[in-house]
């Protein structure tokens, strides 16, 4: 197939990825909703979060591709997140089970509440969607009991 693209067997958002010396990962605290305190002005809020994408290669016809991370807010606007994309990840072997994964550090600034998504792109086309819900809490609300 000559539009085959790699499989996305996972897209998670955690706090850190720990590569172990055999080159296995682990994803530490896997979340799909956070919680951020709202600073008083002019300071802003900042959520930092690890997104960890795991790809196989399957039946890709190419050994290299651009990968995006697109970030939309609730309201669906998309969101600049604080490092550099597109990510280029090269497959070791045409082996169909050869796999890259991939873990980005992200410093978000959220400016609406609700759920935002997670989007890896290939050639401008969704191949996952992650969700994360992001909850203020504001200074008032803290020391309160629920």
């Amino acid at each position: 197939m000559a539009d085959a693209f790699p499989l996305v067997t996972g897209a998670l958002i955690c706090e850190r990825v720990l590569i172990e010396k055999d080159e296995v990962i682990s994803a530490i605290r896997i979340f799909d909703r956070v919680f951020y305190q709202v600073p008083l002005p002019p300071a802003q809020p900042l959520v930092q979060l690890v997104f960890l994408i795991m790809l196989k290669r399957g039946d890709a016809s190419l050994d290299a591709y651009d990968l995006r991370v697109v970030i939309r807010s609730p309201s669906g606007r998309e969101v600049a997140p604080a490092t550099e994309t597109p990510l280029r990840v090269e497959f070791p072997t045409k082996d169909p089970d050869s796999g890259v994964n991939v873990h980005v550090t992200l410093a978000l600034t959220p400016t609406e509440e609700g759920l935002y998504w997670f989007e890896v792109m290939m050639a401008n086309q969704t191949r996952s969607r992650t969700p994360l819900r992001m909850i203020p809490v504001r200074a008032e609300q803290l020391g309160r009991s629920t």
